[in-house]
């Protein structure tokens, strides 16, 4: 039986392109209302657009706090209610290890990456817990840097190892109020915006040290089919998980 999300709303953040924008066109395809929140406005509209009805956008920046209420108050205004969030912005270092790290690049990475799932899921968590029926699903969007060391640098592996321990603390602490915290980690995808962030260059041979990881990688994914484990994550069809590390990465991390 295919994971249905009829009737729930969803945010989705990062959903201006790649991953998030897969995300956002399997939540509706799976009967979801979405609320697509990206910092670049250009990339929101034109997928906004793309997507219909069931999609309504809001520009924001989600590390800072002024704007996330903003995101959980107009979600509200426009759907009613919020039951899934899907933390899926992110942003990729430069592969600098720690000896090389530049504060202004740890910074920014932390802030997307941490602090910005935080702040979103503190303010989800509190309109779950008010509903007459308490309860939500939150999807975090880790990575293979979530559980090993060398494939990326030291910010960006830094960050998607918090991650990790942000889930399972979610998970652990709401696990009675009917509230889910799972987290993907994906392993390479195609049609990715991750050359973004390698415009100013990159630590070469740290660089070097992470494609070594990706030597015996079986696979890539494509977008849509690692949207299918957000949507199952997201369903009430995955009800036992909570707290779940999922690797989705077509093996690579069995290597």
């Amino acid at each position: 039986m295919a994971a249905s999300l009829a009737s729930k709303v969803a945010i989705i953040t990062g959903a201006g392109g790649g991953l998030g924008k897969a995300i956002a066109t399997a939540f509706i395809a799976a009967g979801a209302r979405t609320v697509l929140v990206d910092i670049n406005k250009a990339n929101l509209d034109t997928t906004v657009a793309e997507l219909g009805e069931k999609a309504h956008a809001v520009q924001a920046n989600v590390a800072a706090p002024e704007s996330v209420q903003n995101i959980i108050d107009e979600t509200i205004k426009r759907f009613g209610t919020v039951d899934v969030l899907v933390n899926n912005a992110g942003v990729m270092d430069n592969f600098a290890p720690v000896g090389d790290v530049d504060l202004k690049i740890w910074d920014k990475v932390i802030a997307v990456n941490l602090t910005g799932p935080m702040l979103l899921s503190r303010a989800a968590i509190k309109h779950f817990l008010s509903k007459d029926t308490p309860g939500g699903v939150i999807v975090n969007i880790g990575s293979t840097a979530s559980l090993r060391g060398n494939c990326a640098g030291a910010a960006y592996t830094t960050s998607k190892h918090a991650l990790v321990g942000l889930t399972k603390n979610t998970a652990a602490a709401y696990h009675k109020k009917n509230i889910r915290c799972n987290i993907i980690c994906p392993g390479a995808m195609m049609n990715t915006n991750i050359k973004d962030a390698f415009t100013n260059g990159t630590h070469a041979e740290n660089q070097q040290l992470a494609l070594l990881t990706m030597a015996m990688q079986p696979n890539v994914s494509e977008l849509p089919d690692m949207a299918n484990v957000a949507v199952y994550l997201a369903s009430d069809t995955s009800k036992t998980l909570n707290g779940a590390v999922i690797a989705a990465d077509g093996g690579w991390s069995a290597f």
